[in-house]
């Protein structure tokens, strides 16, 4: 048997069935199993709904680097491949999306630098709010750690986790 139950409680959306219907202004923008919905949002509005934290969403330009499309974005510079690279080349500026889980502070290298400038201690995690240099992330930290406020670090990113949105249309790239 179907049965239909309506929540604005995303979570509770997520574990109670099989199929979501995300839906904004009464107009419909994904359906699907919940973890399709989080893992690959549709657009924009359903990445940014979708998570606790939400999706972090960074606005950025598309420079060409010896032919490897690279995101722009404040004081970041992130080369993007694969998939990623082939929809950045589709466009000059895009919305790139991280969920705070799909980051991580690498001491040894890391894609991008950040500067901490806040945290909240959650037991067994961290949020830890990120300055790129003019765009703000927020990272989801597992494990002990000491973060001072204006610490400088460098920060991984889960490239094969990232998403790209036209700036216009929310549309995933």
């Amino acid at each position: 048997a179907t049965m239909v139950y309506v929540t604005h409680d995303q979570v509770e959306a997520m574990t109670m069935g099989d199929r979501i219907v995300v839906m904004h202004q009464g107009r419909i923008h994904q359906v699907g199993p919940p973890q399709q919905v989080y893992f690959k949002p549709a657009n924009r509005f359903v990445a940014e709904f979708i998570g606790n934290p939400p999706m972090n969403i960074i606005r950025g330009r598309i420079e060409n680097d010896s032919d490897t499309p690279v995101l722009v974005a404040g004081g970041a510079r992130i080369r993007l491949s694969g998939e990623l690279g082939q929809a950045a080349s589709q466009v000059a500026e895009v919305d790139f999306g991280i969920r705070p889980e799909d980051l991580r502070l690498d001491e040894t290298g890391g894609d991008v630098e950040a500067t901490v400038k806040g945290t909240q201690f959650l037991g067994s995690e961290y949020l830890v709010d990120l300055d790129l240099g003019g765009p703000q992330l927020l990272a989801r930290i597992e494990g002990h750690g000491e973060f001072g406020i204006d610490q400088l670090c460098r920060v991984a990113v889960d490239l094969s986790r990232a998403h790209l949105f036209h700036p216009e249309t929310g549309d995933r790239l």
